[in-house]
């Protein structure tokens, strides 16, 4: 005759088995999920009927003033690096300054 004890550690035991193949089966369906997603943004890719649009982003046009400087880019630097509506970022050097030099960023004719 079982114990009470024995009947405990048999239902944690089955618990256990329980819980290990609930946590397998959301791994695998994350992974058939992720999978598929891929497998979609590679068709949407290739797809020459419906192709990607590039990102827009309005032209920002740079001045420095009181300064002699440089700007900079980066070799390969990423086309989609400063497609973002939001930020849009220049790098440059100043090499000589007669004052405190002022930088002002503009839009294009819109």
């Amino acid at each position: 005759m079982e114990t009470c004890l024995d009947q405990r550690l048999a239902l944690r035991k089955k618990m256990r088995s329980q819980r290990r193949i609930w946590m397998l089966l959301q791994i695998v369906l994350a992974t058939i999920t992720a999978v598929s997603a891929q497998d979609l943004s590679s068709k949407e890719m290739t797809d020459s009927r419906s192709p990607v649009p590039l990102p827009v982003f309005l032209p920002v046009s740079y001045e420095v003033q009181d300064a002699d400087y440089l700007f900079l880019k980066e070799a390969g630097q990423d086309f989609m690096r400063n497609s973002s509506m939001q930020s849009h970022m220049q790098p440059f050097v100043i090499l000589r300054a007669s004052r405190q030099p002022a930088v002002s960023a503009s839009y294009g004719a819109m």
